[in-house]
């Protein structure tokens, strides 16, 4: 089957790379197309014209008008051409998504690479045929119906790689790769996208890669696609206990001396309370150049507001031993 996954791509979409990668295992012809302002929109729709189907990547709320546009557009084109929206809006708001724009078929909940590989081997969309796939919601003769849901991928180092179609990223000319060394978050901020998201299917919320896993994607990236800069989009690079984070730090830093990773840079996202010197002084060592802090609020009064539970002193300290050890940060 033909699918074309549709998305924002200005850091590579590892949401999109990796449904990709996972469809092309299955042996599907999958084409990643970038949509990042309603200029893109005509490119995005011609882009679609021979596809079996369309994968929406509907992350952000701000954003959904022009989705639903391409969406409608698309069905102009091809009124039998199936969509399906994903993403963390999608699925907060798949039920009146389905109700109020026709456009869309169907909305994968959460994580989907099983279910859009189980979508795309399917001759067509029926209530029969949708009924048996978990964890999408869907129209039916009595209305917006929704399958039992999907549990949570336990095991992330049993999916395909992102895929990697194209040249590498140059980030002020470094050849830089986007990485997600874990899924999820451990944290339940009142105002997050992720911890509503999670709330939506059962399993582990929080899940690792095995450092082996990571170090051989690097691995390959850096031999073969020249990349010396590693942008790591977790939530959650760092947890709570210094000592698992001295750990996992080691053993990734073992790892990547075995495969011959030298004079790499690093780039993470952490919350300001585990940013410990130790740790930091560790991660600078291996290449740690920027680091993205989840410092939300100023205050008190706003963090308190924002259920995030966290201090400002912690922001400061976190910001200081950064400057200390020549890290730059952003929040």
């Amino acid at each position: 089957m033909r699918v074309v996954l549709v998305g924002p791509d200005l850091e590579e979409n590892l949401s999109l790379r990796y449904l990709s990668a996972a469809l092309k295992a299955a042996g599907h012809d999958a084409t990643i197309v970038a949509f990042e302002k309603p200029c893109d929109l005509e490119p995005a729709r011609a882009a679609a014209h021979d596809a079996d189907l369309v994968g929406l990547s509907m992350c952000y709320q701000a954003r959904a008008r022009e989705f639903l546009e391409l969406a409608a557009a698309i069905k102009v084109d091809a009124p039998n051409r199936r969509i399906v929206a994903g993403g963390h809006y999608a699925s907060c708001e798949a039920q009146a998504l389905l109700e109020q724009h026709p456009a869309i078929d169907l909305i994968a909940i959460h994580e989907a690479e099983h279910t859009l590989v189980e979508l795309a081997a399917l001759p067509d969309f029926t209530p029969t045929s949708l009924a048996d796939v978990r964890g999408i919601v869907y129209r039916s003769s009595d209305g917006v119906a929704r399958t039992p849901a999907r549990e949570i991928l336990a095991d992330l180092d049993t999916l395909p790689w992102p895929d990697r179609s194209g040249p590498a990223r140059l980030v002020v000319g470094v050849p830089t790769a986007y990485l997600m060394g874990s899924r999820g978050c451990q944290s339940a901020c009142d105002y997050c996208c992720i911890t509503t998201l999670h709330r939506l299917v059962p399993g582990k919320r929080f899940r690792q890669r095995s450092v082996e896993n990571i170090a051989d994607e690097m691995a390959w990236l850096y031999h073969n696609r020249g990349v010396r800069q590693f942008v790591f989009h977790d939530d959650n690079f760092l947890v709570s206990s210094v000592e698992k984070n001295r750990e996992r730090i080691d053993a990734l830093d073992r790892e990547w001396k075995r495969r011959h990773l030298h004079g790499i840079g690093i780039v993470l996202k952490c919350r300001p309370a585990d940013v410990q010197r130790e740790i930091f002084v560790r991660l600078r060592e291996m290449g740690l150049l920027r680091v993205f802090l989840g410092i939300e609020s100023g205050s008190e009064e706003g963090l308190a507001a924002l259920g995030r539970k966290q201090t400002v002193e912690q922001a400061h300290r976190a910001l200081a031993i950064c400057e200390e050890l020549g890290i730059s940060t952003q929040y």
